[in-house]
């Protein structure tokens, strides 16, 4: 046992030791835009140019004031641009000065840049650090020991070329369907480690417990020595005991092998993490026999990774821990509207949960390897990745490629969300580089070519419906790495639901990847903030560029949800729910349903509803893959039509995954209005529903050469006698004049536009009557060509009730009613029925049923984002409050057979849009237009994106009633 004096003697020798176990980071920039370090620089060409002045670092000097803005495609050759504009080339040269520890002397000092676009030529102290490095999205270091002054400041100098002079790297990088920046636009920072070091490590985790991991040397061993593995879980705890490899002086890598039991695996359901504490440790007789435990002249690195295997099986599917798993994703930029591609580690925590909360498990890195911590992101929420190697529709050579893919698979190896690797995109594929990703991937991953069959699974992108559903059956697996391309509000929702229905009813079929994540509008720094989406290039997420969620971020969370559910019915006591396990490996009775049921408002009633009870209850027991059923039972009060149940989906996690409803009052799950067989029969009065006292005041009805005019107390209503239509409206001296109708919409697509079908139809008749049962004045218009009827009862308080029936056919996009309304009257609107957000004729799901408010706005998805938009389409509606100029309308129908659809003005679309849509003032609808995407029309989309045609008649009621202001 060694004296006390001998541990004090050797204490100094431990702790310089211990202090030289891991590699120690200094920051030469910020880590992100939040905290980026002010350093000299100058830009040689485009704005403020010529002058030595100072910008953050990180950053992408186009936002930061400096430059010239570049859209990728609109460089790139083709036929419609033979001689196209040439790439902005300026330079930007950066200096800094900084100090190193004076204790770094005996290490190995390097300097790490994350990110630089494109070209980089980094010198110290005016000497060159090393070759000039090209290839924007890529980790690169310099060894910089033989350079420093330790004992004062040093200089650091950087050449940062936008345009690169490798015109592979130009091709690969620069002319996609992006815009460009310029900069090191990742931090950068110095690391300090021991002259002999590890300087990767490669982890094969595999969930039956083996493990296996490359620990490769900075350098041949100077010395033999062993490297040493501890296992722990994120809390610290061990898995088993270490595990050991010795090697011989020279080596240049040591293998660590072992297996664990029963260890906790990776899934992105189930996104458990381990640690591998990794030591190398020297041969030394510096000290005594008793201290060669490896604390002299060693290094220590801790990487995270996940147990699990993936497998890629021929003619079948793609497997994680032996289960059948399909990924439901989205294409993803590194990119924020204000500092372009310099991404912050909460933007990527922030982006990885939006995705999850629209239910999606997957995400492709388009079209360049992302920042790290997005990756980091995925591993702890749980998203699968495919990371890419850059190249839109051009490759880098072959050296290039080979060196850029090393830098790739090292820095992202050990990430257990990483699936896939891409070589290049849409054409972007080198082939002679694909079996490189092997040579640095323990795993050997799969290599895929988005948009091309490879690695036996078929990529294929933009599909039109027809060519979807041969692929989806197969026999090639079928993953679409990009589809249903998002424009405006175009896209993605639109037509998911049978794209998707259709893919799950093939074995074969793996998923899909939406193009896109988020619109890449740029804050342009030279036009005051102003958000430029590059015309239609940039409009195409799902999202806007702040996060902003568009209409079919809610669809893709419904269609999406890996519980589907559906309500079986209802004893006003209880609700029985039919459920559909879609998890890969979650079984429900892990999973929460909380409840509450609501009597909801009717159209004079402020508030949202009032809560009669709630309560939670643990799903049944139902394996993923299965089917079963959960009953809630609640307290019953009334049998108000109005009453309903609402009940949310909670994971195991604690996050929400689904709200579904459906009601318990007296119209039970009765969804959308059924016509009415017998216009007859509705017109008809029962006797018992007479009241017991005839009413002795009626309207007053003034009959001139033109017009016939209802006088009900304080208000006026008046009809043309030519068409039948309400002309006027005077409510106690307001005039609401604007709102003038209805007249028959029948219109149908062509192209881009909407052009009427149905003709005008043609007024046979025009009559009134006034009745003292009921208090009211009735007009009977009757049409033909088409044949149309409207019945209008006005009551002495002034309420107005429109009874029509209309009997149009053939091919239509849009049928219904349809009132003058002008825009510029309209403050805001409050309605119960589905919303907020706007529906399509392809795109119904996501809303929820209740109250909503929104304020007037002209929205233009992807260029303007006031969500939810104002104008637009809304489904199964009770009542609805226009607060207008003149006062607060309110249209409600009573009954279930009214149009299942209401329409507000003309939805804006984008420069070069997807469609011009009709004005359709304040409409009730029995049929809504379908949206396209970017690269498809309606009729190539499938069957709810279709024209219908209509064979049948359709009638309705809806009752005005006009408040002063």
């Amino acid at each position: 046992m060694k004296s006390f004096r001998q541990l004090c003697l050797l204490w100094p020798l431990l702790l310089a030791s211990l202090a030289a176990r891991e590699t120690e980071i200094r920051h030469l920039s910020g880590t992100g835009p939040e905290n980026a370090v002010k350093w000299e620089f100058l830009c040689t060409g485009g704005r403020n140019s010529g002058t030595w002045t100072t910008i953050p670092v990180p950053s992408c000097w186009e936002q930061q004031g400096f430059g010239t803005y570049n859209y990728g495609v609109n460089h790139r050759p083709g036929r419609d641009k033979p001689n196209p504009p040439p790439l902005a080339d300026e330079e930007g040269h950066y200096r800094h000065t900084f100090r190193v520890p004076a204790e770094w002397r005996d290490r190995a000092v390097r300097i790490v840049f994350d990110g630089v676009m494109t070209d980089a030529e980094v010198k110290i102290n005016g000497r060159s650090a090393g070759p000039v490095h090209q290839g924007s999205f890529y980790r690169f270091h310099h060894d910089i020991t033989a350079l420093l002054d330790f004992a004062g400041d040093n200089r650091l100098e950087v050449v940062v070329r936008k345009k690169s002079a490798n015109e592979s790297v130009n091709r690969a990088e620069r002319l996609g369907d992006y815009w460009l920046f310029g900069g090191i636009f990742r931090p950068v920072w110095l690391e300090a480690r021991p002259r002999d070091a590890i300087e990767w490590t490669g982890i094969d985790a595999r969930a039956d417990g083996t493990f296996t991991a490359d620990i490769h040397l900075g350098a041949p061993a100077a010395k033999a020595g062993r490297v040493t593995a501890v296992v722990t879980d994120l809390a610290g705890r061990e898995l088993g005991s270490p595990l050991t490899a010795d090697f011989a002086a020279g080596a240049t890598k040591a293998t660590v092998t072992g297996r664990f039991a029963n260890p906790a695996l990776w899934t992105a359901e189930t996104p458990n993490l381990h640690r591998a504490k990794f030591t190398l440790a020297l041969e030394s007789a510096k000290v005594e026999p008793a201290l060669r435990a490896g604390l002299v002249d060693n290094h220590t690195v801790t990487e995270r990774f996940g147990f699990r295997t993936f497998e890629v099986r021929p003619n079948d599917g793609l497997y994680l821990n032996g289960a059948k798993i399909i990924l439901k994703g989205v294409n993803r930029h590194c990119f924020n509207p204000d500092t372009g591609r310099t991404i912050s580690r909460a933007q990527s925590y922030a982006d990885a949960r939006l995705i999850r909360e629209m239910n999606m498990n997957a995400v492709r890195m388009s079209h360049y390897q992302p920042d790290k911590h997005f990756l980091e992101a995925c591993d702890e929420l749980g998203l699968y990745v495919l990371n890419e190697l850059a190249g839109w529709q051009g490759f880098y050579d072959t050296p290039t490629g080979t060196r850029l893919i090393g830098q790739l698979v090292r820095r992202d190896v050990n990430h257990p969300s990483i699936l896939f690797w891409d070589n290049g995109n849409e054409g972007g594929w080198n082939t002679e580089v694909d079996g490189e990703f092997a040579k640095w991937d323990i795993q050997r991953r799969p290599v895929l070519h988005p948009w091309a069959k490879f690695s036996d699974v078929d990529t294929d992108h933009y599909e039109p419906w027809d060519s979807h559903v041969k692929k989806s059956a197969g026999p090639m697996i079928y993953l679409p790495t990009e589809f249903l391309h998002g424009l405006y509000d175009g896209g993605i929702g639109a037509g998911l639901r049978d794209y998707w229905d259709e893919m799950m009813k093939h074995p074969t079929v793996a998923g899909g990847f939406f193009w896109v994540f988020a619109d890449e509008g740029v804050a342009r720094a030279d036009q005051g903030g102003r958000i430029d989406n590059a015309g239609n290039y940039a409009p195409d997420g799902i999202v806007g560029p702040h996060g902003e969620r568009e209409g079919s971020f809610y669809t893709v969370k419904e269609i999406w949800s890996p519980v589907q559910v559906e309500m079986q019915g209802s004893n006003f006591e209880a609700i029985t729910l039919k459920l559909k396990n879609d998890y890969a490996f979650t079984n429900l009775k892990d999973c929460t349903f909380i409840w509450k049921h609501v009597r909801l408002p009717t159209a004079g009633e402020p508030g949202e509803g009032r809560t009669f009870t709630q309560g939670a209850q643990k799903g049944p027991d139902v394996p993923p893959g299965g089917t079963g059923e959960l009953t809630i039972s609640f307290e019953h009060e009334d049998l108000d039509r109005n009453n309903r149940l609402y009940v949310t989906l909670v994971d195991p996690k604690g996050r929400e995954v689904l709200t579904v409803s459906g009601f318990t009052g007296l119209r039970a799950f009765h969804s959308l209005p059924q016509p009415r067989a017998n216009w007859a029969a509705m017109m008809r009065v029962p006797e018992e529903s007479l009241p017991p006292d005839p009413v002795k005041e009626t309207p007053r009805v003034e009959e001139t050469a033109d017009a016939l005019i209802v006088q009900a107390r304080a208000s006026q209503f008046t009809f043309s006698k030519t068409t039948g239509r309400l002309v006027a409206t005077t409510v106690d001296g307001h005039d609401w004049s604007f709102l003038t109708g209805p007249t028959l919409l029948g219109l149908k697509r062509q192209d881009r536009s909407f052009v009427p079908i149905a003709p005008e139809p043609t007024l046979m008749s025009v009559k009134h009557d006034l009745s003292t049962f009921y208090g009211t004045a009735s007009i009977t218009a009757t049409y033909e060509n088409p044949r149309m009827t409207l019945h209008w009862f006005v009551g002495l308080e002034g309420k107005v009730t429109l009874n029509y029936w209309m009997n149009v056919q053939g091919e239509l996009d849009v049928l219904g009613l349809r009132f003058d309304l002008p825009e510029h009257v309209l403050k805001s609107k409050r309605w119960l029925g589905y919303g907020p957000y706007r529906v399509w004729r392809n795109r119904m799901e996501g809303g929820q049923y209740g109250v909503h408010e929104v304020a007037f706005n002209d929205a233009t998805p992807g260029e303007s984002y006031a969500y939810p938009e104002f104008k637009g389409y809304f489904r199964d509606w009770e009542w609805i409050t226009l607060e207008t100029s003149a006062g607060r309308l309110s249209v409600s129908h009573e009954n279930s057979e009214s149009s299942p659809f209401f329409g507000l003005g003309k939805p804006r679309d984008g420069v070069n849009g997807l469609l011009n849509l009709p004005d359709v003032g304040l409409s009730f609808l029995e049929i809504i237009p379908a949206m396209r995407n970017k690269f498809h029309t309606t009729d190539q989309l499938g069957p709810q994106s279709a024209t219908p045609v209509v064979k049948d008649s359709h009638s309705g009621t809806v009752i005005f009633r006009f408040s002063p202001p």
